[in-house]
């Protein structure tokens, strides 16, 4: 071993020889750990394991392969997989040294989120999570096996699901048809969109002459802590769609009431401008600083910011979104759900989310016998399978008319 060094953080370095003659640097936070890292680094590679980090909890493995990730992933891949983690797996086994990690650990992990009340999708989301973690850990050498792979994942039960049927969208479309958001609803029933398509839609996007509507970028909210890591100001992110089919997607404007609805939306939207120009307020910039936001640099607010109560800066990405607040600033999802579900309840529709709703598109657009290749074109789905297997339900009506022909 050639002479050791203390370094500026306070570790103490040395170099060792490899079988195969190269030289690698060894670290501890004294001689004694120093000594104990040298025979390690030289027992892994006597056995040809890996020779990176020899001591590394799941937490500092996992904040590494976020940092990594970060510069191939879109920003809600990113906040999907931290939540995941840092929520549930690293609270329970983040503690544990890499090398120390077993399939027990993994087994234990399932069992004490389903202990705690949490959907067996979600326990499973937490395993693949993890899966990744460990997978991208081998391909940089940090561990020779991934053990939640060998770990199974929880058995979810399948859900009694009642297909919806075109009476189901007329019903929806006259319990939303007075509100204000009526176009945002009505257009979910006619093109199956993404929430966060309908919700990054502009109005370049449509044009009334053709009556036709290309396909929106999508708009999404962040987390802080994700708005941080990709730098983006007042936490929205817009994004193309999920796959080059969704990207490509038009469609026609068929339902007279659905441009009706759009046209006085806009007139409703340019007399808020001008409301706001009168008034001497910016459209779509009126956003007020709260605790876990980001300053102007980027950083995040703490309880005692004077920022707390303050506008943001002028922002004009969402300005020509067609579906804003009073002020032009973007709708949150969760507002837009809860306005739903009331409108549906006062009307005594039964209530469907976004996801559920746009399952019940191809779902009657295959009980009227349109091919699959059409409505996976609808969805911007790149594979027919998709469409067939997860989003379209039979109803039990056309199982009767199937048989009947056996007669």
């Amino acid at each position: 071993m050639a002479r050791k060094k203390r370094r500026a953080d306070g570790r103490v370095e040395a170099k060792v020889t490899l079988e195969d003659g190269t030289r690698r640097s060894v670290y501890g936070k004294n001689e004694a750990e120093l000594r104990k890292n040298k025979e390690e680094i030289l027992r892994r590679d006597q056995l040809g394991m890996p020779l990176n980090d020899v001591s590394m909890t799941l937490t500092e493995l996992t904040q590494q392969w976020l940092d990594d990730k970060k510069f191939s992933w879109k920003p809600k891949t990113y906040q999907t997989n931290y939540e995941r983690m840092f929520n549930y797996v690293l609270p329970i086994i983040g503690h544990i040294d890499i090398h120390k990690l077993k399939v027990p650990h993994v087994d234990k992990l399932k069992r004490e989120l389903l202990n705690q009340g949490l959907a067996p999708t979600t326990a499973n989301s937490c395993k693949r999570a993890l899966n990744g973690v460990l997978e991208w850990a081998i391909d940089r050498e940090f561990i020779i096996k991934n053990v939640a792979a060998k770990s199974d994942y929880v058995k979810v039960p399948k859900k009694s699901v009642v297909p919806r049927d075109m009476q189901y969208l007329n019903d929806f479309r006259d319990a939303v048809r007075h509100h204000r958001w009526a176009a945002l609803f009505i257009l979910q029933t006619f093109t199956a969109m993404r929430h966060e398509d309908i919700l990054g839609m502009q109005w370049s996007d449509i044009d009334f002459d053709t009556k036709t509507i290309t396909a929106p970028n999508t708009l999404q909210r962040l987390t802080a802590k994700t708005a941080t890591a990709y730098q983006v100001q007042g936490g929205w992110f817009s994004s193309d769609a999920k796959s080059k089919s969704g990207t490509e997607r038009v469609w026609a404007m068929v339902d007279p009431d659905l441009i009706l609805h759009l046209r006085q939306l806009k007139e409703v939207q340019e007399a808020q401008q001008e409301h706001c120009k009168v008034n001497g307020v910016i459209w779509s910039s009126q956003l007020k600083y709260k605790e876990g936001d980001l300053d102007p640099k980027g950083n995040v607010i703490d309880g005692k910011s004077e920022l707390i109560g303050q506008l943001y800066p002028e922002w004009t990405e969402t300005s020509d979104l067609i579906f804003t607040r009073e002020d032009g600033n973007p709708l949150h999802q969760a507002t837009v759900l809860h306005t739903m579900k009331k409108l549906l309840k006062d009307a005594g529709v039964d209530y469907v989310n976004m996801h559920g709703l746009r399952k019940a598109v191809p779902t009657v657009l295959a009980a009227m016998g349109v091919p699959q290749t059409t409505t996976a074109k609808i969805l911007g789905h790149s594979q027919v399978s998709l469409t067939n297997d997860i989003y379209t339900q039979v109803h039990n009506d056309s199982v009767t008319e199937a048989l009947k022909n056996l007669v």
